[in-house]
């Protein structure tokens, strides 16, 4: 992991880029899932040369129950789908939706209920 890392500061340095290494996270499967306090950060020492001028780089692992988002697809290292429902709650409490939209939405149901109902 230190190589990996090591490199990617080279990488960085080639291309005059740089990253937030605050946002780096680390997922493992080894942690115990019932941490209540959050992990302590892991300590990488990375090698320096004259492209590479980090000496370390300080990662906190997420826990095994919670989830994170690489490339807009959300991911659970429990394997674990309750985070979909909690993402839909929080969508559909903050989502603005039209009167056309709702209407759209709900007309399915509607169509239905009625039909049970017999007043169709």
């Amino acid at each position: 992991m230190e190589s990996m890392l090591s490199i990617t500061e080279e990488f960085y340095q080639i291309n005059n880029t740089s990253a937030n290494h605050y946002k780096y996270v680390l997922i493992t499967n080894s942690l115990p899932p019932t941490s209540v306090s959050s992990p302590s950060p892991v300590m990488f020492d990375l090698q320096l040369s004259g492209l590479n001028k980090v000496p370390s780089i300080s990662i906190v692992p997420i826990s095994m129950n919670s989830s994170f988002r690489f490339l807009g697809v959300w991911f659970n290292v429990a394997g674990s789908r309750d985070f979909v429902k909690k993402q839909l709650e929080y969508r559909m409490q903050v989502t603005h939706l039209s009167e056309s939209e709702c209407v759209s939405a709900t007309s399915s149901i509607r169509s239905l209920v009625k039909h049970k109902a017999n007043f169709s």
